[in-house]
């Protein structure tokens, strides 16, 4: 008896353009019709069907409400300390630190005063404090209040730095930095 293999191959999108059905949130799920039926030739006795390669986008959210992470607290002085709320989204460590900043300045805060740079080669995350920018009394940023984004930056429950800054400064983040959490590219 002679074993012959038959091997057919289909690419499927999520995307209603390309024929998906039934799109749920996302193009997590979707369904597909094809023309024709998929059909076993006679005598035929086993049939396996995998998905080979598959794209999946990170569509979880990073920083949100529901997760307790959405604040960044940053004291210029003698101005005070502002709570800058980030609005829920999936954030790579650049659109987060352009998120910051933007409503950081919204809120009337000092413009480039706090930043965040990333290390590709640690996998870390640094926090930039410009206290040039500062008022007389320096800058902060207070990690110890909850719901802050500390733990996906890999910050503990600190005040960085220590003391308020008059200097530009580069913390180097204690903890590396959740690969899951930020996506450092």
């Amino acid at each position: 008896m002679a074993v012959f293999t038959k091997e057919h191959h289909f690419n499927v999108d999520s995307n209603p353009l390309f024929g998906a059905k039934n799109v749920r949130s996302g193009g997590a799920q979707f369904e597909i019709d094809y023309e024709q039926a998929i059909h076993l030739d006679k005598g035929g006795f086993e049939a396996t069907i995998a998905v080979e390669e598959a794209t999946v986008w990170n569509t979880v959210n990073n920083v949100s409400a529901a997760l307790d992470n959405n604040h960044i607290f940053v004291t210029d002085l003698p101005s005070g300390t502002i709570d800058v709320l980030i609005p829920d989204g999936n954030y790579s460590v650049s659109s987060l630190s352009q998120t910051i900043n933007r409503v950081y300045e919204n809120l009337g805060g000092t413009p480039g005063l706090v930043a965040l740079e990333e290390d590709f080669s640690t996998q870390k995350v640094f926090l930039v404090i410009d206290g040039t920018l500062a008022g007389v009394g320096g800058a902060q940023v207070d990690f110890t209040v909850p719901s802050t984004i500390r733990g996906i930056i890999g910050f503990n429950a600190t005040l960085e730095p220590a003391a308020p800054t008059v200097l530009s400064v580069h913390i180097w983040l204690p903890i590396k930095q959740r690969s899951t959490s930020l996506n450092i590219s």
